[in-house]
């Protein structure tokens, strides 16, 4: 675990040991470790979310409603590519629903659009998706975000947006 005092810090060893990037280990280091800072300043999207997952900073609830928004910023994509694919909106309408009312009906309704989202996935990509994936939206997401990090423009786009709304729904937790 990274070294704690006053401040969160992060060190070369806690990178390696938990395999980061090296491009964002640079990024972390030059930074002096300072978690906080890190959060703050980080432009990438995706390596606040590894930050987030290798220090357990970050909720189940909180991990759907980033897929959801992600996904949610993909599905035009998906839409303009395979106009009639709807499982991965169904199943961010899903995942939505159960966030709103966490009920066991509208969790078994999220777990089973999830399912859907994978198949449409394989149908999409031709590969199998995590069968891990952690929660109901991240399928869909995924999809998505495949789709999208096959241009150029479009991944710093999304890079640099993905990090503004990581750091909405997650306020910086190394505060």
């Amino acid at each position: 675990m990274p070294k704690k005092s006053s401040k969160f810090i992060i060190t070369a060893e806690w990178l390696e040991k938990e395999c980061a990037c090296s491009t964002g280990s640079a990024y972390a280091l030059k930074l002096n470790g300072d978690a906080a800072k890190i959060y703050r300043t980080c432009p990438r999207g995706d390596w606040l979310i590894w930050l987030l997952r290798h220090t357990n900073k970050i909720t189940l609830d909180q991990a759907r409603q980033l897929a959801v928004r992600f996904a949610e910023m993909s599905l035009p994509f998906i839409a303009k590519r395979f106009p009639d694919e709807k499982r991965p909106a169904l199943c961010v309408e899903a995942v939505k629903t159960y966030l709103a009312h966490p009920t066991e009906a509208n969790k078994n309704l999220m777990l089973a659009a999830r399912c859907e989202a994978r198949k449409a996935y394989w149908n999409m990509w031709g590969i199998a998706a995590d069968a891990d994936a952690a929660d109901a939206a991240a399928a869909a997401a995924a999809a998505a975000a495949a789709w999208i990090l096959t241009r150029q423009t479009a991944r710093h786009h999304f890079y640099k947006s993905a990090a503004k709304i990581v750091r909405e729904i997650v306020k910086n937790p190394f505060l």
